[in-house]
């Protein structure tokens, strides 16, 4: 059996990545004798992860003793930081969740007192330009605020020159590489479902929490609230309905954030962080979920397979890996659309029964640990 080190953050580094790498070795295991390399910490899943031998960043590693190298990368620098270098040094195949790396590269360079240096190496002058444009107009000098350029400066190229192989999720972000990076060997792999095995929280109420009557229907969406999650155009979908209809609906954003908080009112709701056993509970008790995306920077969402396992009506934009979902499993909704025309569509996805289990049964089977690590097994073997 061939030996893999395996680089990546688990629990507790909070990222939706730590929750994928622990999914995915329970399928990757199989066929492999797994390492894992982590940033000097405690995993917070020991049972999960105790088959593995697990290594600190600052212990000494004979690179050479694997037959590959595993890098889970993501875009959040406090997570991925360690990786970087560490990358460079020991080049490997990535598994990449982003096209754009901005915030991770941007912020490694920035503790080197050389940030500005590699947008010119990597972006060129048109990166320079952005960079110019954005302080004008917003003076802060943490590129970390300067939301707007993680979609026009990827800083990706040192990641993906220096890949054996790239594993992504979408089509998408392969023609984005391939069109960036034509030598770059890229392959398109399911994401991994990151349903964990937890008890909901049977006590966790969202209708007595917000008081929203049992004949009224609640549309939620999860994770961080943020503009490129859309939320202020649900916000505004769910009021023009209400305008219209005896029967209201009420709109419920899991997660944390501040973005829309001038919203919130009788119909408009947010839960603040939950734990786990909340977080989902608050899912389950959803008729429909709105997971939308723009600007999009080439992302997937675990988040939605985790809604499809929770047997949840899905609203996604029709963007990048989200247009690639089969219509049977998600309705799919312009870039543009107005919310006076998301308004109108809400009965539609309120009536179909179908999609739902379609999307139930693509997230279980296509996107379990089982069936994704047998792709990666056949794609670097």
């Amino acid at each position: 059996m061939k030996k893999v080190l395996y680089i990546s953050p688990f629990w507790p580094v909070q990222s939706g990545i730590s929750e994928y790498s622990e999914i995915l070795l329970q399928g990757l295991k199989q066929y492999y004798q797994i390492s894992l390399l982590i940033n000097n910490y405690k995993v917070e899943h020991v049972e999960k992860l105790r088959e593995f031998e697990i290594y600190q960043s600052t212990e000494y590693i004979n690179f050479n003793q694997y037959n590959c190298l595993i890098y889970n990368f993501g875009n959040n620098p406090e997570a991925h930081d360690y990786m970087y270098d560490l990358f460079l040094d020991h080049p490997g195949i990535v598994i990449l969740h982003d096209f754009s790396l901005y915030y991770l590269t941007i912020e490694h360079y920035r503790k080197k007192g050389n940030h500005l240096q590699k947008i010119y190496k990597m972006e060129g002058v048109p990166g320079i330009v952005y960079l110019k444009e954005s302080i004008k107009e917003y003076p802060d000098p943490n590129l970390l605020l300067h939301k707007e350029l993680a979609a026009v400066l990827p800083m990706n190229d040192e990641i993906i020159k220096n890949a054996e192989k790239i594993l992504i999720h979408s089509s998408y972000t392969q023609n984005e590489i391939v069109k960036k990076f034509p030598e770059a060997k890229t392959h398109v792999i399911p994401l991994v479902n990151c349903m964990p095995s937890i008890n909901l929280n049977a006590n966790f109420d969202l209708r007595k929490k917000f008081n929203i009557p049992e004949n009224e229907q609640i549309i939620g969406s999860a994770g961080l609230i943020g503009p490129s999650k859309q939320c202020e155009l649900c916000c505004q979908s769910i009021l023009e309905y209400n305008k219209t209809h005896k029967q209201k609906k009420h709109y419920v954003m899991i997660g944390d954030g501040d973005y829309v908080d001038s919203y919130l009112g009788k119909y408009i709701h947010k839960t603040g962080f939950l734990k786990n056993e909340d977080f989902f509970a608050a899912i389950e008790q959803c008729d429909m979920i709105f997971n939308l995306r723009y600007p999009y920077n080439g992302e997937s969402s675990a988040t939605l397979l985790q809604c499809m396992m929770l047997k949840k009506t899905c609203i996604v934009t029709d963007i990048g890996w989200f247009s690639e979902l089969s219509d049977e499993i998600v309705f799919k909704i312009p870039i543009q659309i107005s919310y006076i025309e998301l308004a109108a569509k809400i009965d539609t996805f309120a009536q179909d029964k179908e999609k739902s289990i379609k999307a139930y049964q693509y997230s279980s089977t296509v996107c379990s640990a089982d069936s994704v690590a047998k792709e990666v097994y056949a794609l670097i073997n």
